[in-house]
């Protein structure tokens, strides 16, 4: 069993853990949850980054360097660091604004929709 403070009262999603109780006045929003919940799992596993294992390679090959020469030419400075981050809500929402923008050409969307499932990054396209 994990103790845990959850970011809100509805426990979905784990913000910090704890190695006993904790006092609820200064750590509200305190629960517990078994090792193999997913929410703890989702709190423990590593992000999916940049320098994972063949994921520049990847880049290299598999996108042709589509993204880095489209996107460093776009008003899209934040995908950067927002990839590297792994704050992949945020790369999600730069994809599709630069593809609705029609920055993005449906080949190259569909490229980065494949990498994505390729290497398990959790964005939806």
């Amino acid at each position: 069993m994990k103790f845990v403070q959850f970011t809100d009262n509805t426990d979905t999603v784990i913000k910090c853990a704890f190695g006993g109780p904790q006092n609820t006045n200064d750590w509200p929003n305190q629960g517990t949850v078994a090792d193999d919940d997913a929410r703890w799992t989702s709190f423990i596993a590593p992000p999916i980054l940049p320098n994972s294992d063949g994921f520049l390679q990847a880049c290299k090959t598999g996108l042709g360097g589509i993204v880095a020469i489209t996107l460093t030419n776009l008003p899209y400075p934040a995908f950067f660091f927002a990839v590297q981050g792994a704050h992949w809500a945020d790369a999600q929402a730069l994809l599709i604004a630069a593809h609705t923008a029609t920055l993005l050409t449906d080949a190259q969307f569909n490229a980065i929709k494949a990498f994505a499932v390729t290497y398990n990054i959790p964005i939806t396209l």
